[in-house]
């Protein structure tokens, strides 16, 4: 099995830090480093990449894939979203490398404190792009399980997509966590009785909570795809990651667009995820080399 036969699947990531693409590593932001090419990825001794998103992703499309996720790791990390380099990169200066029907999953760590002036720059891109883009609503980034359902009053729940956040199997949470939890509730209808591990974030202990009321939020504000990532995994080669969840998701949601990734190290790994129920697959580092 090699990439061509799984390219329409597959969803190119690109995360962007201070305007340059750099390679992601089990979620250790501080250790990302531009992203470069080797020879073989390339298909060039003498192409080189070194950062630059838009080469990242015309190389990307050079492999048949249309579909491009972008974390914004500049908001994630608490700074201003990077409102104009994300708009070149849809734009895109050399335009007659893009490709009808291109999609885009953007993750600028939405929550319920979004600015005034970001959301309003959202809201003309989404009236722009005629609906080629969707907008994480992460959990790392919640700031309450009101976050999904407040988002959901001013952006349109259809071009939202649920962001289920894990470490090592345990849902990520932002530094306030989830209020009025149902967890361990017998009456509840779970996926995953797993809990999120106690953690301090700036002297805040953040209460164990279920992975279900988070995805219930989300089903309650009408959002109806989901993104699964165990960040542990992400840029490690190690193989998939989160199958469990995304199989439980789709048993549960079998109408939801669910995309997932991390770990993979080959076409037959998209296949891995494909077959749990994921509609797309995320992948970066294997398309690198």
């Amino acid at each position: 099995m090699d990439w061509k036969s799984v390219a329409d699947r597959i969803v190119g990531v690109i995360d962007l830090k201070n305007h340059v693409a750099v390679h992601g590593i089990a979620g250790q932001r501080h250790l990302y480093r531009p992203v470069e090419l080797s020879r073989f990825a390339s298909g060039s001794s003498s192409r080189t990449i070194d950062g630059d998103a838009i080469g990242l992703i015309n190389h990307y499309r050079q492999r048949g894939i249309h579909r491009f996720y972008v974390a914004d790791l500049d908001a994630l990390s608490g700074g201003a979203v990077q409102t104009r380099r994300l708009e070149d990169l849809i734009a895109d200066s050399h335009a007659h490398h893009r490709r009808p029907g291109e999609q885009w999953i953007l993750d600028v760590g939405l929550n319920e404190n979004v600015d005034a002036d970001d959301l309003a720059w959202l809201l003309d891109l989404n009236r722009r792009s005629c609906g080629s883009i969707s907008w994480v609503v992460a959990s790392e980034s919640s700031l309450s399980d009101q976050t999904v359902s407040s988002l959901a009053k001013t952006i349109d729940p259809a071009s939202m997509v649920l962001g289920i956040d894990l470490r090592q199997g345990k849902l990520n949470v932002g530094t306030t966590g989830f209020a009025g939890s149902k967890k361990n509730d017998p009456s509840a209808d779970p996926i995953d009785q797993r809990t999120v591990t106690q953690r301090t974030v700036t002297q805040r202990t953040i209460t164990q909570r279920t992975l279900d009321q988070w995805v219930e939020s989300g089903r309650e504000a009408g959002v109806e795809a989901a993104l699964v990532l165990d960040v542990s995994a992400v840029g490690t080669a190690s193989g998939p990651a989160a199958i469990d969840c995304c199989q439980q998701l789709h048993q549960r949601f079998p109408s939801w667009r669910l995309i997932s990734g991390g770990g993979c190290r080959s076409a037959a790994d998209v296949a891995t995820y494909l077959e749990a129920g994921c509609n797309e697959c995320l992948v970066a580092t294997a398309l690198h080399r």
